[in-house]
C-alpha cells in the first residue's frame, strides 16, 4: 500500500521543526504495511537538515539529475538505491530506505 504524502512542514521551517515533523510521520506510519515510498520521501526531505549527515542535497533515485550520466546503460530502475545525496565535500552517497515494523 502506498500512503498519501503527509502535509509537509512550512517551507520556511527550521531544521528542528522539519526533523520533528519527520519523526512524527515515522511514528504514525510505523505500524502500517506499505511499500516504503513514504520513507523515501521523508529521507529525501529531511537528510539535508541532519547536521551529522553533512548532506547538501538529496534526491529520490528516480529524480537524481546525474543518474543517466553515472549509469548510462542501466536497464530498469531498481538497483537497490532509493535516494542519492550530495555531501558538502562534493561526494555522492547512495541511500537505501527500509520500512519495517518496529518491535
Amino acid at each position: 500500500m502506498t500512503l498519501p504524502a503527509a502535509n509537509p512542514p512550512p517551507a520556511n521551517a527550521d531544521a528542528q521543526t522539519i526533523i520533528a515533523h519527520a519523526l512524527a510521520e515515522l511514528e504514525a506510519n510505523n505500524p502500517i504495511p506499505t511499500d516504503g515510498k513514504w520513507l523515501e520521501r521523508i529521507t529525501v526531505s529531511t537528510a539535508p537538515h541532519i547536521k551529522d549527515w553533512d548532506i547538501d542535497q538529496c534526491w529520490r533515485w528516480s529524480d537524481w539529475p546525474e543518474r543517466e550520466a553515472h549509469f548510462p546503460n542501466l536497464k530498469g530502475n531498481d538497483i537497490g538505491i532509493d535516494a542519492v545525496a550530495l555531501r558538502s565535500d562534493g561526494r555522492h552517497i547512495a541511500i537505501q530506505c527500509k520500512a519495517r515494523k518496529l518491535d
